[in-house]
């Protein structure tokens, strides 16, 4: 019950978007996926699905294909299709108690989806009880598949994270990166090259949104910037500014030379620093090399038409790529 049919209907004419000659069709998924993928990230987390079998296996699938496999960390409720008329907040509480035992999280988040919240499953109360009983953090979100697409989860999760954190004195140099979503394909060789870059510049990760520990998302106030890749997390980076008076900037998720580039300044411009222009040239130099090597093939690839797919705080940034570069 995660995706509602009426999704599947052929769009018009006037919702078919075109941005700058590029055709952009978006497609949704539900609030369910994108509050699962902001919460995955978060190392020492359980995350609930509280919703029919094939909402948690649709979730469980897709952490599965794009993260590492010892690290899925997404259990459900066990909710029946009998549940349907009696109720499920018993087995939730059960599932509760378990995934503490079993796993010792720091924190325990709670996906209410379509059936249980049609049927009016209590489901902050049962999260109310079992505070009293378990020391961890536990909190719940409202993610009907009725209730919106996957971007409005993803931001209101983030969002949900922030009510954690505690101020600390800010450390100079010291950046969070906002957007960052670890089931995204190579995110791992993705985070180690924007920590070389912002390293080359003199500037250190503080907490990354989400690939971080709970403590560290905590104590994310500690840096003197946040860096909202792409524009994915930008909610919270806002209540963020209003709370602990920390100043953000949108970049480019970093693809290609160009983009690269354009991160780098966008980031040493919000912190009052000059742009390291001695490793910029250096990594011109390493592309040229490379691009040397097999050159001729790229003239094979030249004018060819490409579909870009995924979110859009990376797909319109390696779009640029592809097309200017």
């Amino acid at each position: 019950m995660c995706t509602p049919q009426h999704r599947y209907r052929k769009m018009s004419d006037t919702e078919v978007k075109t941005r700058e000659g590029l055709t952009y069709d978006p497609t949704q998924d539900c609030k369910l996926v994108g509050a699962a993928r902001a919460l995955a990230g978060i190392k020492d987390s359980i995350t609930i699905v509280h919703a029919r079998p094939g909402c948690h296996c649709g979730v469980l699938l897709l952490r599965a294909l794009g993260s590492n496999q010892n690290d899925i960390r997404i259990v459900g409720s066990g909710f029946r299709a009998q549940d349907m008329v009696y109720g499920a907040e018993g087995r939730l509480a059960a599932s509760i108690k378990l995934s503490y035992n079993n796993f010792k999280p720091s924190l325990i988040a709670v996906l209410n989806c379509s059936a249980p919240a049609i049927m009016g499953d209590d489901v902050e109360g049962v999260v109310q009880a079992m505070k009293r009983e378990i020391p961890a953090e536990i909190f719940s979100l409202s993610t009907g598949g009725y209730e919106g697409p996957a971007w409005i989860g993803y931001e209101e999760a983030l969002s949900e994270l922030t009510r954690y954190m505690v101020p600390g004195e800010t450390e100079s140099d010291k950046v969070n990166l906002i957007g960052f979503k670890q089931d995204d394909i190579k995110s791992s060789a993705d985070l180690l090259e924007i920590e070389r870059m912002l390293n080359s510049q003199g500037i250190t990760l503080n907490a990354v949104l989400t690939n971080s520990s709970f403590g560290e998302l905590k104590k994310a106030p500690k840096a003197s910037l946040n860096i909202v890749l792409g524009g994915d997390g930008l909610e919270s980076a806002k209540i963020m500014h209003e709370k602990f008076d920390m100043p953000y900037v949108i970049t480019p998720y970093p693809f290609g030379l160009n983009n690269s580039i354009d991160f780098l300044e966008s980031v040493t411009k919000s912190l009052s620093k000059e742009v390291n222009e001695e490793f910029i040239a250096i990594e011109k130099n390493r592309i040229k090399e490379r691009i040397e090597r097999i050159f001729l093939f790229l003239q094979g690839i030249y004018d060819m038409s490409v579909a870009v797919v995924g979110d859009a705080g990376r797909a319109f940034d390696l779009a640029k790529f592809l097309s200017d570069e």
